[in-house]
C-alpha cells in the first residue's frame, strides 16, 4: 500500500470533488504527473506552506477509470458538470469524453484553457474513493511524527516509509471522530456540504456519532440564502 501526496492550492469543490456519495479525483496534479495507485492506495492533499501543511482530504483508491469509462458510467451521472446547476453541480469533474476517438469536453465552467486540457488528458485518469475524509475549511493539523509525508513542492510524491504511512493511517482512523464522521455521512445523503462546518462545531465532544441528534440539529441550521449559493464558486488550482 502507498500514499500519494500533494499540494492543493486552492480547494472549491472541483479537485478533489467529494459530492455524490464519491470522493474523486480527475483533473489535479496527481493526475497530471500520471501517478497510476492500486486499489487501496491513498491520495492526500494540504493546504500551502503559508496555510499550515494542514490536511484536506485523504481518499483511499478503489477504483481508476479512463476518462471514457467514467462518463459513460451511470453511478457518476451527477459528477458532469451542470452550469446552470447549483454550486455543487458547476464543480462537476466528469467532464470528457470520446466522439468519433478524439476527446470532447462537456460543458463546464472550467479548464477551457488549451494548455490545462492538454495537461487534463495526457493521462486521462480518474481515481475514486468510497472511503475518504473530506476537511475542507476545517483542514486538520497532521501530528509532528507523520509531518514527513507532506509533500511541500510542486508535483507529487509517493515515496514515503510504509511505517510512517501506517502509522498515520491509525491515527486517521482513530481521529475520525464525529467531526469527521459527520463529514462522511452527510455527503452520502448527500446534504448541503457548506453546512458541515457547522454541524462539526455544532457536536463536538459527542463520544459517538448519534444520527438522531445529527439530524435534529442539521434540521435547526438556517437554509442557505439562495443568491449566497449562486455566488459561491467552485475552482481548484493545483
Amino acid at each position: 500500500m502507498k500514499l500519494y501526496s500533494y499540494i492543493v492550492r486552492i480547494d472549491r469543490g472541483l479537485a478533489p470533488n467529494p459530492f455524490w456519495g464519491y470522493c474523486t479525483l480527475a483533473v489535479c496534479t496527481p493526475n497530471h504527473v500520471g501517478i497510476y495507485p492500486n486499489n487501496g492506495d491513498w491520495v492526500f492533499g494540504t493546504t500551502p506552506a503559508d496555510r499550515g501543511n494542514k490536511l484536506i482530504y485523504a481518499m483511499q483508491v478503489s477504483e481508476v477509470l479512463r476518462f471514457d469509462k467514467y462518463y459513460t458510467d451511470s453511478r457518476f451521472e451527477k459528477k458532469k458538470p451542470n452550469v446552470k446547476g447549483n454550486w455543487r453541480e458547476r464543480c462537476g469533474d466528469n467532464m470528457y469524453y470520446l466522439d468519433n476517438g478524439e476527446w470532447k469536453q462537456h460543458r463546464t465552467m472550467h479548464h477551457h484553457e488549451p494548455e490545462t486540457i492538454n495537461k487534463d488528458l495526457k493521462y486521462p485518469l480518474v481515481y475514486i474513493a468510497e472511503h475518504f475524509y473530506y476537511f475542507g475549511d476545517k483542514a486538520t493539523e497532521i501530528p509532528t511524527e507523520y509531518q514527513e509525508l507532506i509533500w511541500k513542492r510542486q508535483g507529487c510524491s509517493g515515496k514515503h516509509d510504509p511505517a510512517i504511512v501506517e502509522a498515520f493511517l491509525v491515527w486517521l482512523q482513530k481521529t475520525s471522530s464525529l467531526v469527521f464522521r459527520v463529514i462522511q455521512w452527510t455527503m452520502k445523503k448527500p446534504q448541503d456540504v457548506v453546512v458541515v462546518s457547522e454541524m462539526s462545531d455544532m457536536l463536538k465532544g459527542e463520544e459517538t456519532f448519534n444520527e438522531q441528534r445529527f439530524v435534529a440539529a442539521l434540521n435547526r441550521l438556517p437554509e442557505i440564502p439562495e443568491e449566497q449559493e449562486r455566488s459561491m464558486e467552485c475552482e481548484s488550482v493545483c
